[in-house]
């Protein structure tokens, strides 16, 4: 993860991902961007290459989860990996009231709702954000993101295409924090998710889901956690359902470094010739 500012007006950010999966090493550029923060009326710029912000876990890194794992209704409607991709952000933090909208204009590769990597059509995102503080100790806030784009294959050049098949994806979230100390918190956060997806000859599929999580720091260092997830939409097919509940305990010995154990049940209709049901123990450093 490196930053620097680049001058008066710009921040760089890079971030690099080493990954291993079945014995094969890669690396990869998760997020390279500038921020421009010094644009007139209150406007910020983010252009490269990042998390999209469409709802709120959809922007943390792997290593920056609550929990081990993605919501399963997040991955099965934006990748498993979530959405990251080439662009652009325009935000502005409106000031009147605690609200922050933003547009982001997007390249439209991702592979599970939009065209993938072969893509000739932008995606577009709008989101709004609202934010209000309650007493000195508590925030409560809301969020709601709205996705369109293409998702049929690129037309030949010179051949006559059939139209266009839209993708629309709708979310909903909100986060409840309160914090007496310090060393003690309680978060609530949940997040839905509305799918339309066109598929040509006039077919259309929908996906709906979301989940629900709450994080209790009950002293200095100690998280403990629950979440629930559903999905209709397993591995990206329609009325496929899943869902599962799992918690988790965290230790940090700083900001840095984290040790959690956590454990999950989750039951699926199809897992491509798996087990339905599974449960999970989970490590992780």
């Amino acid at each position: 993860d490196l930053r620097a500012d680049i001058d008066p007006y710009a921040k760089g950010v890079f971030i690099l991902a080493l990954e291993e999966e079945f014995g094969e090493y890669h690396a990869t550029v998760e997020e390279g961007y500038v921020v421009f923060e010094a644009l007139p009326f209150g406007f910020r710029a983010k252009v490269g290459r990042f998390r999209v912000p469409f709802g709120r876990i959809n922007r943390l890194h792997t290593h920056d989860l609550p929990q081990a794992t993605r919501p399963y209704s997040l991955t099965d409607m934006l990748g498993e990996e979530g959405y990251v991709e080439n662009g652009g952000i325009l935000s502005w933090l409106t000031p009147w009231i605690p609200l922050e909208l933003f547009g982001a204009f997007l390249n439209g590769e991702n592979e599970s709702l939009l065209a993938g990597a072969g893509s000739d059509d932008p995606a577009w995102l709008g989101r709004a954000e609202y934010f209000q503080q309650l007493g000195d100790t508590a925030f409560i806030s809301f969020g709601a993101s709205y996705l369109f784009g293409y998702n049929d294959a690129p037309t030949p050049a010179g051949a006559r295409g059939a139209p266009d098949q839209e993708t629309h994806l709708r979310g909903a979230d909100i986060l409840f924090k309160w914090q007496p100390t310090q060393f003690e918190s309680v978060v609530a956060q949940a997040e839905f998710f509305s799918l339309r997806k066109e598929t040509g000859g006039g077919n259309r599929e929908y996906g709906f889901g979301g989940y629900g999580q709450l994080q209790v720091q009950p002293f200095q260092n100690w998280y403990g956690g629950v979440r629930y997830d559903w999905s209709n939409y397993d591995e990206g097919q329609e009325d496929t359902e899943q869902w599962a509940v799992g918690a988790w305990v965290s230790y940090y010995t700083t900001e840095f470094l984290r040790v959690r154990v956590g454990y999950e049940h989750r039951e699926r209709a199809s897992t491509n010739g798996g087990e339905p049901d599974l449960d999970t123990l989970y490590f992780q450093l």
